[in-house]
C-alpha cells in the first residue's frame, strides 16, 4: 500500500440541491423570485419609480403621470403574465436547473473521490470512480437529446439516484481502505509465527507462555479484521461494477433503439428501470450490512424481541393467576 500525504488539502464542495429544493413550495418561491426579478418586470418598475420621483420632486405634468402609470401597468402585467401564464414553464426550467446542478455536484464529488483514492493509493477506487462517471455521463448525454415526456424525466431521477448509490459505495470502500491502511499485515504474521515457535518451547502454565498467548491472540484478531475488511472491499467494488454495468447496458440498449421512442423501454416497469433499481437495492443492502445496519437483521431482532415480550407477558399472567388461585 502506498503512503498517504497527511497534510494534503481536501477540496470542499458547495451544497447540492436536496429533496426539499424540489418540493412545490420551494419551486413556487423560486418562480416568484424569478418573475419579480425578470427584466420585463424590473425595468418598467424602475421607469415608473423614476417618473414618480420626477412628478413628486421636480414638476408634475400629464406626461410624467402617464409615464408613471404606464410603466407601472407594464411591470404589473409582465409579472402577472410570467407568474400565472408562463409560471409552469418557469417551474419546469427551475427544476431542470436544479437537476443539472445536482448532476454537476455528483460528478464533482466523484472526481474528488477519485483524487482522494489516488492520493491514498487505492488504485481500484480510482478506476471504479472513473468508469462510473463515464457510464453515467454517456447516459446523461443521451437524455439531453431525448426529452420525451414524464417517463424519461422519472428515469433521469432514477439514473441520478443510481449514480449517488455508486458514489456512496465507493466512499465506504475508501473509508475501509483508510481504516486498514495502518495495519502492517506482514509484520503481524511474522510476529505470530515467531511467537508460536517461542511458545512451543514453554510450559503451558508459565507466565511467559501466558503472555505470549495473549499477544498471539491480539495479533490474530487484527489479522482476522484485516482479512474481513479486504473481503468487504471486494464486495463494495463488485457492487460499484454492477452499478456501472447497469448504467452502461441501459445506454447501449437506448442507442440500439435508434429513432424508436424510448418511452416504453424507460417506463417504471420496463427492463431499464428494473435493472437500475435492482443494482441500487443490492448495493444498498450490501452497504447497510457492512455498516451493521442490515434491515433484515433488524427485522429479525424486532420479531425475536416481540416474541420474547409476548412470552414474558404470558408467563407473568400465568404466575399471577396461579398466585390468585392460592
Amino acid at each position: 500500500m502506498l503512503g498517504r500525504s497527511r497534510d494534503a488539502p481536501k477540496p470542499v464542495l458547495d451544497k447540492a440541491p436536496g429533496p426539499d429544493d424540489f418540493k412545490a413550495d420551494a419551486v413556487a418561491k423560486a418562480v416568484l423570485k424569478e418573475t419579480l426579478e425578470h427584466p420585463a418586470t424590473i425595468y418598467p418598475a424602475a421607469g415608473s419609480a423614476l417618473a414618480l420621483g420626477w412628478t413628486v420632486i421636480i414638476a408634475a405634468s400629464p406626461a410624467s403621470v402617464a409615464i408613471t402609470l404606464g410603466c407601472a401597468f407594464v411591470s404589473a402585467s409582465a409579472f402577472i403574465y410570467n407568474y400565472v401564464v408562463k409560471g409552469p414553464d418557469f417551474a419546469a426550467a427551475h427544476i431542470a436547473k436544479l437537476r443539472e446542478l445536482r448532476k454537476t455536484h455528483k460528478l464533482a464529488e466523484l472526481d474528488l473521490l477519485a483524487q482522494e483514492c489516488q492520493r491514498v493509493g487505492l488504485k481500484q477506487g480510482v478506476k471504479e470512480a472513473q468508469d462510473l462517471k463515464a457510464a453515467y455521463q454517456h447516459l446523461s448525454e443521451y437524455f439531453k437529446g431525448h426529452k420525451d415526456g414524464v417517463s424519461v424525466e422519472r428515469f433521469q431521477v432514477l439514473a441520478g439516484d443510481t449514480l449517488q448509490q455508486g458514489v456512496s459505495v465507493l466512499q465506504q470502500a475508501l473509508a475501509i481502505f483508510q481504516a486498514v491502511e495502518s495495519i502492517d499485515i506482514v509484520t503481524l504474521q511474522r510476529e505470530v509465527y515467531e511467537w508460536w515457535e517461542e511458545r512451543a518451547k514453554l510450559n503451558d502454565g508459565s507466565p511467559k507462555a501466558k503472555a505470549l498467548d495473549m499477544q498471539i491472540d491480539a495479533h490474530k484478531k487484527q489479522i482476522e479484521l484485516y482479512n474481513k475488511r479486504e473481503n468487504d472491499l471486494e464486495q463494495l467494488f463488485a457492487q460499484s461494477t454492477e452499478i456501472e454495468t447497469a448504467l452502461k447496458s441501459t445506454y447501449l440498449e437506448l442507442v440500439d433503439l435508434g429513432n424508436e421512442s424510448p418511452k416504453r423501454f424507460l417506463a417504471d416497469d420496463g427492463d431499464a428501470a428494473s435493472r437500475l433499481q435492482s443494482a441500487v437495492d443490492v448495493a444498498r443492502r450490501v452497504e447497510q450490512k457492512l455498516r451493521g445496519e442490515d434491515p433484515e437483521d433488524q427485522e429479525k431482532k424486532q420479531k425475536y424481541l416481540k416474541a420474547y415480550q409476548q412470552q414474558q407477558a404470558l408467563n407473568n399472567g400465568t404466575d399471577q393467576k396461579h398466585y390468585e388461585e392460592k
